[in-house]
Order: C-alpha cells, then structure tokens, then sequence
C-alpha cells in the first residue's frame, strides 16, 4: 500500500501545478529527497509526511493508503476549483455530461 504513497505525492503536486524543488523549499527537502520519495525509492520521516499533506491540504490517510473519510471531500473540493473557472453555459455541458456517464 505504500508503495503507491509516492505516486499519489506526484499526483498531488501535479494538481497543484508547483515543482519538485518548489515543494521541497515548501517542507525543508531537496528536490532528489522529493524525487526519491515520489518514485517510492525513499520513505519520509512522519513530520515531512504531514507537512506535505498539508501543502497538498490532504489526509495523511490519503496519501498512505489512497483512502480517507475526507476524499469524497477532498475530490469534491478540487471538482470545485475545477469549475470556478468555466461559464454558466460550460458548466451545464460539464453536468450534463457526468450525468449521461453516471447513467449509462
């Protein structure tokens, strides 16, 4: 279960758009500590894990696990974020899509 742990840290920090040296000067590493990380070949000392959860404003079950009680929120927090940016007209295209998927 962990060794996926590394490739939901990349994930997150995709979303966010920032670099591996970004989030290293953001928790106090350097961006081969955050490379090895992200490619499961180094684990993180518990302190580091919980700053990078909160970088990522994520559960630290999330990242060990890729469960929480959170994610429904978590996911639904960045579907929102999501569409901030788009038109009344485009968000209704968005809904009605994920409608027609949902119910076929």
């Amino acid at each position: 279960m962990i060794r996926c742990m590394g490739e939901r840290i990349k994930a997150a920090r995709k979303r966010k758009k920032i670099t591996q040296q970004k989030l290293g000067d953001l928790i106090g590493l350097n961006e081969k500590t955050i490379s090895a990380i992200e490619n499961d070949n180094a684990l993180t000392k518990l302190e580091n894990l919980v700053k990078i959860c909160d970088v990522f404003e994520v559960s630290p079950n999330y990242l060990l696990l890729g469960t929480s009680k959170s994610a429904l929120i978590e996911e639904t927090s960045r579907l929102a974020q999501l569409l901030k940016s788009k038109k009344p007209d485009e968000i209704r295209i968005i809904y009605d899509f994920l409608e027609a998927l949902l119910n076929s």
